[in-house]
């Protein structure tokens, strides 16, 4: 495979899964690779491999006879992660708040967390 059918396949791959994650394209939603084609001016090679390495990651599913899906989000482990972010998350803070620079770090979050709201405030989740 050459340098440049490899970088259309990430690019594919990449463009593909942040549009999932924006929602635009929706958990139980249905693909057709010559619709996504379409939507990023893609040929159909990349597009193809794209889909193959995410089927692979578990971001979409095949039926047979029936079409390609965006996966449905699974609420349990969305309820896990969340419990293990917000553990890890004030663990760090907690960590960071005993370091001799804590006031730079202190600076740091309270911009993140403004910048965060502002994306909020706007429905600029993507940004978020």
């Amino acid at each position: 495979m050459n340098e440049l059918n490899f970088n259309l396949q990430n690019q594919a791959y990449n463009q593909i899964t942040g549009k999932i994650l924006r929602n635009e394209y929706r958990p139980g939603q249905k693909i057709s690779q010559k619709n996504i084609e379409i939507d990023l001016q893609l040929g159909r090679t990349p597009v193809r491999e794209a889909l193959l390495r995410l089927r692979r990651d578990g971001l979409i599913y095949s039926i047979p006879q029936s079409g390609t899906f965006v996966t449905k989000i699974d609420l349990d482990a969305a309820i896990n992660a969340r419990f293990i972010r917000e553990n890890l998350e004030a663990k760090i803070v907690s960590e960071a708040a005993a370091l001799k620079n804590n006031n730079l770090l202190l600076n740091q979050a309270r911009d993140a967390i403004e910048l965060q709201e502002q994306y909020a405030a706007k429905a600029e989740y993507h940004n978020f």
